[in-house]
């Protein structure tokens, strides 16, 4: 891939946010939801999940896929229900104006949402418990192992949904590149999502009764419907990170095939050629 202006890669950076990351930012609507479906049973057990969520957000999406699965890239290359359908063939249907104008038309809602959940998120970590940066010390993940056994393995299924889209990251490297990615990974994306999660563990802390929805109870009162109204538009966003993936990806098998089969046919009538000159039908 040709070298690119510092100009050109921060303006992919800001359409990747509302194309690659939709997935990833909204995870932390349901995670807490997904870890407690039986509730808090401890206290500490908010230090111990936030610690899990934050190292694991820390070693797959930002280190893994960032930092590591990016480089490989071959050269710039990645790897109710009638209303939902209505959604996911609008999002398809869009895709024929291209993804530039796809970025820029859904980059400003996502923008819109981690700059909410970042800040509701600080909001919540200074007013209820600034304590909950303590989960930065793992041996609250040994302690929570420790205290609840068999159901903190169970629980690792709902702390693994804040990875949830971070393939796309790689998937989608086909319309973006890799510096674009990684600037918006590291400056937008990471910081809100880690602030969201730091907030509600916040919040928890003296909640405990509402682990099952968390993120709507956490927010204050006078952003409850604003938030709500963007958490919807965000999560209708969100599909557009698979649905750009999938075609990039289709659109390189394609590739790939057309050219394979382009390559064999000459060799395939040569044969024929030569079979029928020694008589073979």
């Amino acid at each position: 891939m040709q070298d690119l202006s510092w100009e050109t890669i921060l303006k992919l950076a800001i359409q990747s946010i509302g194309v690659v990351f939709g997935d990833l930012g909204t995870s932390p609507l349901y995670v807490y939801a997904g870890i407690f479906q039986d509730g808090i049973k401890h206290k500490d057990d908010v230090l111990g999940v936030l610690s899990l969520i934050l190292y694991t957000l820390m070693i797959i999406p930002l280190i893994k896929y960032v930092f590591i699965v990016l480089q490989e890239n071959d050269n710039g290359e990645g790897s109710v229900t009638m209303i939902c359908i209505a959604i996911l063939n609008f999002l398809f249907a869009v895709q024929i104006f291209g993804t530039e104008k796809v970025g820029y038309s859904f980059s400003p809602i996502l923008i819109v949402w981690f700059l909410f959940i970042c800040l509701i998120g600080f909001y919540n970590f200074i007013r209820h418990d600034p304590g909950v940066i303590r989960a930065l010390n793992p041996m609250y993940i040994i302690e929570y192992f420790r205290r609840n056994k068999k159901d903190a393995w169970i629980s690792l299924g709902g702390v693994i949904l804040c990875t949830t889209g971070a393939e796309c990251m790689f998937a989608n490297l086909g319309h973006f590149t890799m510096q674009s990615i990684q600037i918006s990974m590291c400056s937008v994306v990471f910081p809100s999502i880690t602030f969201s999660y730091i907030g509600q563990a916040a919040y928890l802390r003296n909640h405990t009764s509402n682990a099952a929805d968390s993120f709507y109870k956490a927010t204050p009162d006078s952003l409850f419907w604003p938030m709500f109204v963007v958490a919807v538009a965000a999560a209708i966003v969100a599909s557009q990170s698979l649905i750009s993936g999938s075609f990039s990806i289709v659109k390189q098998s394609l590739g790939v095939f057309t050219r394979e089969r382009y390559t064999l046919l000459p060799s395939i009538r040569g044969r024929c050629s030569y079979q029928r000159s020694i008589g073979f039908s």
